[in-house]
């Protein structure tokens, strides 16, 4: 009997190890060039990511995942130096699979993606739906922690930065 409560006990403390995974989109990126379909952060946007940066340095992040936009890595690099970590590129296109998978990790995870992929992920698992951003909303950060199978969310909002600022 004392075993099996052991036992039981261990299971129980193994199956309830949480782990936290920042959602964000990427920082503004340049707009001027219309035919660009790859472009790269504004001043403005490296701004936001090194803010991002700032506001995630004490959260242990172990992995950091990006789309294979410059916009993306970009806004993602200042923590993955931070930290000292390569980003990983995930194919949003294949968006649930490889949330599924996401979703068993132990690690806490910065995932760094677009206005339409990043409300749609974390409302894929969180099972309630969030906001669609337009094109001009930056700065919002969904912390998703999942414990077992409870999941809880939270949305944070990295402040605007000015054109001023940003120079």
């Amino acid at each position: 009997m004392k075993k099996t409560l052991i036992l039981g006990t261990l299971l129980l403390t193994l199956g309830c190890e949480a782990a936290t995974i920042y959602f964000v989109r990427h920082a503004e990126k340049v707009t001027s060039d219309l035919k660009d379909k790859d472009p790269a952060l504004t001043i403005q946007g490296q701004k936001r990511a090194n803010n991002l940066a700032w506001l995630l340095q004490h959260a242990n992040i172990e992995v950091i995942y990006s789309t294979d936009y410059k916009r993306t890595q970009q806004t993602a690099a200042p923590l993955a130096q931070q930290r000292q970590l390569a980003v990983k590129s995930y194919d949003p296109r294949d968006l649930k699979n490889w949330l599924d998978a996401l979703k068993t990790t132990q690690h806490n995870t910065l995932v760094v993606g677009h206005s339409n992929t990043t409300p749609q992920a974390v409302s894929y698992l969180t099972k309630n739906p969030v906001k669609s951003l337009t094109e001009k909303d930056y700065g919002d950060v969904y912390q998703v922690i999942i414990e077992g199978e409870t999941v809880k969310m939270t949305q944070f909002k990295i402040p605007p930065i000015s054109q001023k600022t940003a120079q």
